[in-house]
């Protein structure tokens, strides 16, 4: 609850919906109702952002290549990628995750708002992690955790739990972050909307 409170605080600062704190020193009152936008949090995000750009995947074997270009196509990895780009900057994580359709494997991207995971330090991957894929009425209503030898998919039916467990044949879960500035005290990086930012806003 805390990160997500952190979150959604980054996510109207970088939207310039953040309120005007009155630090009771030089603002009038008839003005601690103006609405004003002061757009730092935004170019902190996109003066980064907008220089990164997917170009697609490359392999020697034209059977691979082929695959590859498939996936990419499916997952609209140019525009999705584009988006987890800034979920990244704004949050400090974005993660994806790998998953089966009826018509072959897709990429998802996931913001730090509908996804989460622990750190494996040891095995420099994520050890295991939950995403958020629907939520009703504000809550989650439908989730899946991933770990090394399963996806556990869990439903809200009515008003209870409905669960499906199905076997991962990785040996690892299929979700990988993508970071901004890691370091071995925050494996899921940093927010370019740092509290100096937020501060030099105020």
């Amino acid at each position: 609850a805390g990160c997500l409170a952190k979150n959604q605080l980054r996510y109207r600062y970088y939207e310039g919906k953040n309120r005007l704190k009155d630090f009771g020193i030089s603002t009038p009152p008839e003005l601690l109702r103006v609405e004003t936008v002061v757009d730092w949090p935004n170019k902190a995000v996109s003066a980064l952002a907008d220089r990164v750009r997917f170009d697609g995947f490359s392999s020697p074997d034209d059977e691979v290549q082929g695959i590859l270009d498939e996936v990419s196509r499916r997952s609209r990895l140019a525009t999705k990628t584009r988006q987890s780009i800034h979920s990244e900057l704004i949050y400090g994580p974005a993660f994806a995750t790998v998953g089966m359709t009826q018509y072959g494997p897709r990429i998802e991207f996931h913001s730090a708002e509908c996804a989460s995971a622990v750190w494996d330090d040891a095995q420099g991957r994520i050890a295991y992690g939950l995403v958020i894929d629907a939520f009703e009425n504000g809550a989650p209503a439908y989730m899946r955790l991933l770990t090394d030898d399963a996806q556990v998919t869990l439903w809200l039916d009515g008003v209870s739990w409905q669960w499906q467990i199905k076997p991962i044949g990785m040996g690892r879960p299929p979700m990988e972050r993508f970071v901004y500035r890691p370091t071995d005290k925050h494996p899921f990086g940093q927010s370019r909307i740092s509290r100096a930012v937020m501060s030099i806003t105020d």
